[in-house]
């Protein structure tokens, strides 16, 4: 967006693993993009072009319906997609950390 509006910045390369010294290993981490809107946006687009879907068959103008329907679904599955991915990050950082405390309270019953 910012190339459109003739607006010079820099490139932001992004540590993926967050590698900045020899010992770091990439195997043990795990990438986490930036959490912002844009699927919920997606997911807006998506139901907006359903509703164009609805007033392109009721006013009878079928000619633009799958137009509209590559839109519709390319909104909903980036979407889902993306909210799917946040979720199963979450779900697996939940798991590692009952994994972790049941572990630790085995540690401290042998003990």
């Amino acid at each position: 967006m910012e190339a459109l509006f003739n607006r010079n910045t820099e490139f932001k390369r992004t540590p993926k693993f967050n590698i900045e010294a020899n010992k770091d290993k990439w195997a043990d981490k795990k990438y986490r993009g930036e959490k912002n809107f844009l699927p919920v946006i997606e997911l807006l687009l998506g139901i907006y072009f359903t509703f164009n879907i609805y007033f392109a068959y009721s006013n009878r103008i079928y000619f633009s319906i799958p137009f509209l329907m590559i839109f519709q679904v390319g909104f909903f599955y980036i979407a889902f997609l993306s909210l799917l991915q946040s979720l199963m990050a979450r779900v697996t950082a939940l798991m590692r950390f009952s994994l972790r405390t049941e572990k630790e309270g085995n540690d401290i019953v042998a003990a």
